[in-house]
């Protein structure tokens, strides 16, 4: 048991098998849900632990990772649509300012950019 909870596992580990019972003893002693999860996997006879643990740490990984790009698929996205929506308030705000039609306070009412914004826009322009 000492061989399954020990943090680093030695090259000479890998290969070892341990007794299916002595694998549900360790699982009860440190709650290690991969335990577990290797024991309920697992036939009767000797398991493979340290590869078996080592192929779930992969795994666990491998979704981290899938689950990381995702979120940073998503945060793009959003922050491309933010800029899409400014880019149409500043293009709208152009249009207004060359037709000087509108104060910068009911420019800045309808397309929501602040006056600061609109007066270094119309510098700009």
């Amino acid at each position: 048991m000492r061989i399954i909870h020990r943090k680093q596992i030695l090259k000479e580990d890998l290969d070892r098998e341990f007794n299916r019972d002595a694998l549900y003893f360790a699982y009860v002693v440190t709650k290690n849900k991969e335990l577990l999860s290797i024991y309920n996997k697992s036939e009767k006879g000797d398991v493979k632990v340290c590869r078996a643990l080592d192929e779930m740490f992969e795994e666990s990984t491998n979704r981290g990772i899938q689950m990381g790009i995702k979120q940073g698929i998503e945060r793009g996205i959003e922050q491309g649509i933010e800029r899409g929506e400014k880019n149409t308030q500043i293009k709208i705000a152009i249009k207004m300012l060359v037709r000087n039609n509108q104060t910068l306070e009911e420019i800045s009412e309808i397309v929501g950019l602040d006056l600061d914004a609109l007066r270094e826009l119309k510098r700009s322009i």
